[in-house]
């Protein structure tokens, strides 16, 4: 074996030890939301023009990819108070963002199936606030992003979503559950809504069960990908038969 084989070897074998190696950055977290389907609709989410009845399955779909592994996502705890004020702030910006997962979402998008949708980049305000058990399972959230651009340059959008115990300004011990789009208009500041569509378990006689299901997986990054080939690579070069040759005979 030339020297040559053995150095990729010992790269592929290294490449092998820093993917079992505790404590890495090698995987990010990504989040995936479904509501329940929404049971109050509004102007175009209720074409028939009857109020509250939605006549399309509506649900928001939320997806959000993190830059953390799942272990540094245990035990956060949200600010409700902060995100209430940031939500009904007046004025719109990145500024303003606020909440504990906020700074590790590298991508986002909200969706309700009527054509409305919200990504990261598109959005003019976004805030993710969780709080999180032991193993980084989301328990309690609020979540929003929005698209407000220049007066009467276009569309409003408003996508939230949260659940907990004691959310809200009347706070209390029950689990309260929001699903929430909105789009409307926005000219000198007048605010005109179009439609609007939610899931809200607090909103009698339209009651909902409790908040929908979220799901989390773990995605390796393209890094991880490139130490898994070249480690495969140097066990392949190890595995592989060596082809010797025969030495010319001398006369």
């Amino acid at each position: 074996m030339n020297l040559r084989v053995k150095f990729a070897i010992s790269i592929g074998l290294l490449s092998l030890l820093c993917l079992v190696l505790p404590g890495s950055l090698r995987a990010n977290t990504v989040y995936t939301y479904t509501s329940n389907p929404y049971n109050i609709c509004s102007g175009t989410y209720a074409p028939s023009g009857i109020n509250n009845v939605c006549p399309q399955p509506y649900a928001l779909s939320l997806t959000i990819d993190t830059t953390l592994p799942r272990e540094q996502l245990e035990n956060f705890t949200l600010n409700f108070a902060a995100d209430y004020a940031a939500i009904h702030s007046p004025g719109f910006g990145i500024s303003q963002v606020v909440g504990n997962l906020t700074p590790y979402v590298s991508s986002f998008s909200f969706t309700d199936s009527s054509g409305f949708s919200i990504t990261q980049t598109n959005a003019t305000k976004y805030g993710f606030d969780v709080t999180t058990d032991g193993n980084g399972n989301i328990q309690s959230w609020v979540i929003f992003a929005e698209i407000f651009p220049p007066s009467g340059t276009g569309p409003v959008y408003l996508g939230q979503t949260e659940s907990g115990f004691d959310l809200g300004p009347d706070a209390a011990p029950v689990l309260e559950s929001l699903d929430f789009s909105l789009v409307g208009n926005e000219v000198n500041g007048n605010f005109t809504q179009v439609g609007s569509g939610e899931a809200d378990s607090t909103a009698s006689p339209y009651q909902i069960d409790g908040p929908g299901q979220w799901t989390v997986v773990r995605a390796p990054e393209p890094s991880s990908l490139l130490l898994i080939g070249t480690g495969l690579l140097g066990l392949l070069a190890l595995t592989a038969p060596s082809k010797r040759h025969a030495r010319p005979t001398v006369c």
